[in-house]
């Protein structure tokens, strides 16, 4: 087929995993189905084999096209599956009736949402751990590993760790199979406008509606899941902020008076329902909580009134400080501080992206994202402890910018103090212009929004405070001047060396070392350089009396040619003894763990040491640990 008569086809939406089983589709994999819709939701189901190409499905009868060409936007209405996938749901040539359910039952599970007026890629939610024992026993038998014997704990703990292992698609196939028999199959279409909704529950044959004699509730609360919507329901006032927290992180919410969902209309069949937002909506605002604070449109006094409905409004969120306003598509993720042992903050390679914040907990104490337990990864990941008995007393956002004026000019900071442990620093340093843009005194919880990977988001605090921290305060006066004469996109930590109670010391396999996590006698705690938990190998000492740094040129070159100048490896030891450290190129140093003061700058792209200086304390101010 020829370039014009592709573009002039009806181009689907698809992925490049199976929409049943979830696994990836195989280059040159001839035996896939694709199960489509031209007049989505509402038309005739039909289905066609074809084979999968890394650029699309090579397919292209009845004048219907999954590739990444054609004019205008595609469309939903499209899953594409592994054969052996397909006949888990119909092992016999299907009828109309079947095939109808099986491509409603696996397109309705994707949401598409409009930003500024272009439709998003499907909304992707993770999957609840864990499966019905069932389906867990069959997989088992077919493959010859018996985790049906094992307590369901252990069994999401491994699923946890190998969630893209072939047998957890085996199994999340079968488990769909079985979820798939239990649908409703024998209702009819139901297209309704959501603010007509009163209530509604997967499962349920049809939604509660409203009656012209009953005022429904203002506020509209839509729950989405894996499988897509799971309940409408009304509420009668907007809750009160993060009065109730989702722990899972399997469910998003929407949260708005019905003004918001206006043009937005519900599909309803089979005890599923699947939500049409047009492309001319002013979009909506997702969250990982039921409870997220009111979102107030932001009035600039003497701004013309928007003529398009579709036109992208500004809202601020109420009782939060926040770095910039928030557009009318945002999706939002909370990080709850008030239960968090500690935090993993994680930056793009060059550094000015922010793009994930783990939090660890009693019952999650490692992070989880795959590219932490990358040896090659070439993220800079920075963790900021919080042991028992020790809270972040203030927080801080702080970013950059020039005089032109204020021009925004790279990735976010933050500074917070804790109860034992003082002053922390987080993220790049930077000789430009930098001042506080949000800031909170005990916070409760911190929301960052917009797509992963954005150069800049947005980042709010809960509850919202006036900064009476002065500017001096946000640096120790040991250090000052290494955040405004140090150079741009460097990590900058540092960590006292007096009253040291244990020291344990990250290294890689050559047992260079990474990072440095000190506990002090008041209990508290400060990691200096990258402390990965549960990944890099360490080595533990308690008392530790005298520290042993040894330095290594390191190898490498930069642009055209040029020598790699400053970056070094460190090894580091602590005991009274003299260093067992052999080879160093540079020399090496050992210090008394008493008055003094570790420091250790990085460079973004490679978090190699460029400088690290283990110094006495300079006069001035006692530490705080």
């Amino acid at each position: 087929m020829s370039m014009s008569e592709c573009v002039d086809n009806t181009h689907f939406d698809f992925s490049h995993n199976c929409d049943i089983c979830h696994g990836p589709l195989q280059k040159d994999e001839d035996d896939v189905v694709i199960l489509y819709n031209r007049r989505f939701p509402t038309g005739a189901w039909k289905s066609a084999r074809a084979v999968f190409r890394l650029s699309g499905v090579l397919y292209q009868g009845d004048r219907i096209c999954p590739c990444p060409r054609g004019r205008g936007t595609r469309i939903p209405g499209c899953a594409i599956v592994h054969d052996y996938c397909f006949k888990l749901f119909s092992p016999n040539e299907p009828s109309k009736e079947t095939l109808g359910h099986l491509g409603r039952y696996l397109t309705w599970s994707k949401i598409y949402l409009v930003r500024h007026g272009e439709r998003q890629p499907p909304l992707v939610i993770p999957d609840q751990l864990g499966f019905p024992s069932a389906a867990l026993e069959k997989a088992g038998d077919e493959v010859g590993i018996p985790l049906k014997m094992l307590p369901p704990e252990i069994t999401i703990a491994i699923q946890g760790y190998s969630q893209d292992a072939p047998f957890w698609c085996l199994t999340r196939a079968l488990a769909l199979s079985f979820e798939y028999s239990a649908v409703l199959s024998d209702t009819k279409l139901v297209t309704v406008p959501l603010t007509n909704v009163h209530s509604w529950r997967r499962g349920d044959a049809s939604p509660k509606l409203g009656n012209k004699e009953q005022e429904l509730p203002a506020i509209i609360r839509v729950t989405l899941d894996s499988r897509g919507v799971s309940q409408i329901e009304r509420l009668s006032e907007h809750p009160l902020p993060f009065s109730s927290r989702n722990t899972s992180g399997t469910k998003q919410y929407i949260v708005a008076d019905e003004s918001g969902f206006t043009r937005i209309k519900t599909h309803f069949q089979g005890g599923l329902s699947w939500l049409w937002c047009p492309t001319n909506h002013p979009g909506l605002q997702i969250w990982d909580t039921p409870t997220p604070p009111l979102t107030v449109l932001v009035d600039e006094p003497g701004s013309p009134k928007k003529s398009k409905p579709g036109d992208p409004e500004e809202f601020t969120l109420d009782q939060c400080a926040s770095s910039i306003n928030s557009p009318s598509y945002f999706r939002f993720k909370t990080v709850d501080l008030s239960t968090a042992t500690g935090l993993t903050f994680f930056y793009s390679e060059a550094g000015n992206v922010m793009f994930a914040i783990h939090v660890h907990t009693r019952s999650l104490p490692l992070a989880h994202l795959c590219r932490y337990h990358a040896k090659d990864r070439l993220d800079n990941i920075i963790y900021v402890p919080l042991p028992p008995g020790d809270e972040i007393e203030w927080l801080a956002v702080r970013e950059s910018f020039d005089h032109r004026p204020y021009r925004y000019v790279g990735g976010p900071s933050f500074m917070l103090q804790t109860k034992l442990s003082g002053t922390v620093h987080v993220g790049l340093v930077k000789r430009r212009s930098v001042r506080t843009t949000a800031f909170s005194r005990d916070p409760k919880v911190l929301i960052r929004g917009g797509p992963d990977h954005q150069y800049r988001r947005l980042f709010s605090l809960f509850p919202r405070s006036d900064s009476d921290i002065p500017q001096e305060a946000y640096m120790p006066i040991n250090v000052r001047g290494d955040l405004t004469t140090g150079r741009d996109y460097m990590f900058w930590s540092w960590a006292p060396l007096d009253n040291v109670k244990s020291a344990e010391v990250f290294h890689d396999d050559e047992e260079h070392f990474k990072g440095l996590l000190l506990t002090y006698n008041n209990g508290g705690q400060r990691a200096v350089g990258e402390c990965r938990l549960g990944v890099d190998a360490s080595k533990p000492w308690t008392k530790p009396s005298r520290l042993h740094v040894a330095k290594w040129n390191a190898d490498g070159h930069f642009g055209a040619g040029h020598p790699v100048r400053g970056k070094f490896h460190l090894k580091m030891e602590f005991g009274d003894e003299p260093s067992a450290i052999e080879g160093s190129e540079t020399g090496r140093s050992e210090v008394p763990t008493i008055g003094r003061l570790a420091r250790l700058n990085t460079e973004a792209e490679s978090m190699m040491p460029i400088d690290g200086i283990w110094e006495p304390v300079s006069e001035g101010p006692a530490q705080r640990c």
